[in-house]
């Protein structure tokens, strides 16, 4: 009867480990920089057309005529000025063996305040982009695949431009 009151309090203690490692976050997916995930949508849903086209004759060299083919998803972060993302990584003209194009426009006036390549393929429930806090220009988190890690890219604003922060890379 002791032995199996031993075992019983052993599985006991083995079950509580098991649970609290798993509800604590300790999963590939618990990133070190966290926030609010973006929701991506059809470009035309946030901004007007004819911007897009602007940001892409801003930002790239193709040609005027691609311009309508090109597919792009939005989306935006919040703060007291708005940042507008558009990401081309369903449009093969901008992706390459640096990743693919993604921009940042001031939701008001449109200027273009950011711009880089990206790599969209990430592990499954990994977001591409977080916003990480809603100052007056609001901050935000890159997540790109660095051999079997997430390694986290925290942008900030200096009063000019974003510049890279911090950078995590999650074991």
């Amino acid at each position: 009867m002791n032995r199996f009151l031993l075992f019983f309090k052993v599985g006991i203690a083995i079950a509580l480990l098991v649970a609290v490692l798993t509800f604590s976050g300790c999963s590939k997916s618990n990133l070190a920089l966290s926030g609010k995930p973006l929701r991506w949508r059809n470009a035309t849903e946030i901004i007007p057309p004819d911007i897009i086209q602007a940001a892409i004759r801003q930002s790239t060299s193709i040609l005027e005529d691609q311009w309508s083919s090109v597919p792009v998803r939005a989306s935006k972060i919040e703060g007291r000025q708005n940042v507008i993302f558009l990401n081309f990584d369903r449009s093969p003209q901008l992706c390459g063996q640096l990743g693919c194009l993604g921009i940042a426009l001031l939701e008001q006036s449109h200027a273009l305040i950011w711009k880089s390549y990206w790599n969209p393929n990430l592990p499954e429930k990994t977001p591409l982009l977080v916003q990480h806090d809603a100052q007056t220009m609001p901050s935000f988190v890159v997540n790109q695949l660095n051999g079997q890690h997430i390694q986290q890219i925290l942008h900030r604003w200096d009063g000019k431009e974003y510049h890279v922060e911090q950078v995590v890379i999650n074991q």
